[in-house]
């Protein structure tokens, strides 16, 4: 497999480490004790993949391209750049009598390990051979998987990436990781023109549901105190868990980094529905959520049914509803969270780099699951995430973008 340096060039040294990461904070950020790259995110839904064409997406800071291995009988994730002359292969093809991924721009053609296959201008076979060798022909290549309807990406592109990504399991509410669930319908999937933490941040929090989503999903007069109590707060890798209890029922929030936040409603049933939620940085200032709803509570013969090709029909028709709703509970947040990442940029000149302690003001434990994450973000996680060379300039576009702009819902 080809590995990266973060130029685009590869390196033929034994051990890389991560491709370098230019972090967009004006001042270097604690190291931590959570590697952002060294993870598995859920990059799309592979229902929206079309095999017969590249498709491009950005996580971390960088540009990367999938398209289908036909070769292999498998998807592939590289870096969305070719290294003739750093065109995006996203615009490229998929090569029918090849099945290798061409870029348009020259016709350079890249097998699924990602080193170049093909190269038109070449003028001789000793030069097409010099030329394929070289480890400045390939391209970055990310390992990927599908698992439960997603496609996979782990940020590491080194030559140890394979070995290590193998060996992490993808982060799955417990009833779809042991097979005793059924994910009911698609995935969801959005761009948000909101931070990554100030996402989080919103689905740990409970507490605004009934104000934000008066009347969606929730009710004004229900709002009022609510106690939290934390499970796995020290936990770098596994994150933590909110218990909250209204009417009798325990309420379960989990939040397994990087990127899967899992509502489960009731925490003592033996059987129940959860509400699933990858919140995944793009670049400082954008995210991507992917939702669905997943359920261990289904007869077998009722799971059976919505497994076939009649269940699949159902689940689609409700699956267009369920989007639909979803949409409008993203709508009811994504101002806010928008303007709140707006106020924290211009209040951090104002607290001289004190952060959200200095900006925040939460007396009440409502708040707890806002400030459990954050002092992990601060412990673990080096103070967020660490973007690539893609992450520059993104929130100075944002802040021109209106309110029609900032509600779009189509990806």
């Amino acid at each position: 497999m080809c590995t990266g340096d973060g130029t685009g060039a590869i390196r033929d040294v034994e051990d890389l480490g991560h491709p370098s990461m230019s972090k967009q904070a004006p001042k270097p950020k604690a190291a931590g004790t959570f590697d952002w790259a060294k993870q598995w995110y859920p990059l799309v839904p592979e229902g929206y993949l079309d095999r017969r064409r590249p498709f491009p997406i950005t996580v971390l800071g960088y540009r990367l391209v999938v398209w289908w291995d036909a070769v292999e009988g498998a998807w592939r994730c590289f870096e969305d750049k070719c290294p003739h002359r750093l065109a995006p292969l996203s615009e490229g093809r998929i090569d029918p009598a090849t099945k290798r991924l061409q870029c348009s721009y020259h016709g350079w053609q890249f097998g699924g390990d990602g080193r170049c296959a093909a190269l038109p201008q070449a003028d001789s076979e000793r030069q097409l051979d010099v030329a394929r060798t070289s480890s400045r022909s390939c391209v970055a290549a990310y390992p990927a998987r599908v698992q439960q309807g997603l496609l996979w990406v782990w940020m590491d592109a080194s030559p140890k990436a394979a070995a290590e990504s193998a060996e992490r399991a993808v982060a799955l509410p417990s009833e779809l990781e042991d097979g005793t669930g059924l994910l009911l319908g698609d995935w969801y999937m959005r761009e948000l023109p909101v931070s990554y933490d100030s996402l989080v941040e919103n689905l740990m929090d409970p507490s605004h549901i009934h104000f934000s989503h008066h009347n969606v999903i929730g009710s004004r007069d229900r709002g009022g105190p609510l106690k939290i109590e934390i499970e796995g707060e020290d936990n770098a890798q596994g994150g933590f868990t909110l218990l909250f209890h209204q009417k009798g029922v325990t309420f379960a929030t989990a939040f397994q980094p990087p990127a899967l936040a899992w509502l489960q409603p009731n925490r003592r049933a033996t059987k129940w529905l959860s509400l699933v939620f990858y919140a995944v940085p793009v670049t400082p200032g954008n995210s991507r959520i992917v939702a669905g709803y997943s359920t261990n509570a289904l007869p077998p013969r009722a799971k059976r049914v919505l497994q076939s090709g009649v269940g699949a029909l159902l689940l689609r028709g409700m699956q267009w509803f369920l989007d639909l709703r979803t949409h409008e509970v993203l709508d009811g947040d994504t101002l806010f969270i928008r303007d709140q990442d707006q106020a924290a940029l211009e209040q951090a000149a104002l607290v001289d780099g004190r952060g959200w302690k200095a900006t925040y003001f939460i007396p009440a434990g409502a708040d707890r699951g806002v400030a459990t994450f954050r002092r992990w973000l601060e412990r673990a996680g080096g103070g967020g995430p660490a973007y690539g060379p893609f992450g520059t300039a993104v929130q100075a576009r944002l802040n021109g973008m209106g309110h029609l702009a900032l509600l779009f819902q189509f990806y």
